[in-house]
């Protein structure tokens, strides 16, 4: 899913939805599957990043910088105050509510049913690949639920 606030800006947040085999997998193995996998290889510089894999490439970091452990592991809470914070950051106030409703419609439902939830720490100049800047205010989210093995990666930014 990719929410395009479509106010002119360019900020959006995009949720990918993944599923582990097994299901029961604790958040570090789901994490590892995660990384290793072509659709998270993203650049997401292009309305049609996704489609293609970027091979050493991550959002704006180069794919060899991250390891599961540059994930923090994050109350439900933090990831909710967080994307609600970017949901509002580039609005006007009335603009920003409704931001706010397309948030709690279509991306808030998604961290209810989740046993982890993960956020990419920040990560030194030097994992930044060349054209990294031109992703701004870059957050990470992964949010699994190991009773049904969905993972979810959600990454919000503006470019």
């Amino acid at each position: 899913m990719f929410l395009n606030f479509e106010t002119g800006l360019y900020d959006w947040i995009d949720v990918k939805e993944f599923r582990c085999v097994p299901r029961d997998l604790d958040p570090s193995q789901a994490l590892e599957l995660l990384l290793a996998h072509a659709r998270f290889r993203d650049t997401y510089v292009s309305g049609d990043s996704q489609e293609v894999d970027s091979v050493d490439l991550h959002g704006p970091y180069w794919l060899k910088e991250l390891s599961s452990e540059r994930y923090e592991p994050v109350a439900a809470r933090e990831v909710d105050c967080a994307l609600r914070d970017f949901a509002m950051r580039y609005s006007s106030e009335d603009e920003g509510r409704l931001r706010l409703a397309r948030y709690e419609d279509e991306v808030a439902p998604l961290l209810i049913d989740a046993t982890d939830w993960l956020r990419l720490a920040a990560l030194p100049e030097e994992a930044q690949h060349e054209f990294g800047w031109v992703l701004e205010d870059f957050i990470e989210f992964v949010v699994h639920d190991g009773a049904s093995g969905r993972l979810l990666l959600i990454v919000a930014a503006a470019d």
